[in-house]
């Protein structure tokens, strides 16, 4: 029989995914279980975290991802044919990053905001999240952008050269 398809955590491998945090986020630990990572966004606000969750290929499927965001946050569910006004794609090397942005009614109390990104990548689905009162998801909005496009994936547990090195290539 096939494994629990809907939740089951993807084993990461060392060193596969990396990004450049941005200042002032400060960066957690993993669970131990689904979280990989964690990052603390405010030290004003420590219980907003942007959360890093790797799931399997199966779990890649946008439209179920939306809705549930959606409903997380108070909106409507959207329909396939709504999503090109919801999602927006970032190509970052050669993946292809799903992101949404997604506010709550204005009559919600506290009115939410959600900024999430999706990243498939070799068989993993790679998720990242940041949920909470609009006001303070939205002073993040491109510390999440930012974070976002500097993620990049290492096919060996090799660290990446030094910036220097980086920075001499070609640019992306």
């Amino acid at each position: 029989p096939a494994p629990n398809a809907d939740m089951t955590p993807a084993a990461p491998a060392q060193g596969e995914i990396q990004w450049t945090v941005p200042q002032g986020w400060k960066q957690l630990p993993g669970d131990g279980q689904m979280r990989y990572a964690s990052f603390e966004v405010s030290a004003d606000h420590p219980e907003i975290q942007l959360t890093v969750i790797p799931l399997g290929a199966e779990a890649a499927d946008l439209l179920p991802n939306v809705v549930r965001w959606e409903g997380q946050v108070g909106l409507p569910p959207s329909q396939m044919t709504d999503l090109p006004n919801v999602v927006k794609r970032v190509t970052v090397g050669d993946v292809n990053i799903d992101t949404v942005d997604l506010t709550g009614p204005e009559s919600a109390n506290p009115r939410l905001r959600m900024l999430a990104a999706i990243a498939p990548h070799e068989g993993q689905t790679w998720f990242f999240k940041l949920f909470g009162p609009a006001e303070l998801i939205g002073a993040q909005k491109g510390n999440f952008e930012t974070f976002i496009k500097s993620i990049h994936f290492g096919g060996s547990p090799v660290p990446p050269p030094p910036v220097a090195a980086v920075a001499s290539g070609a640019a992306g």
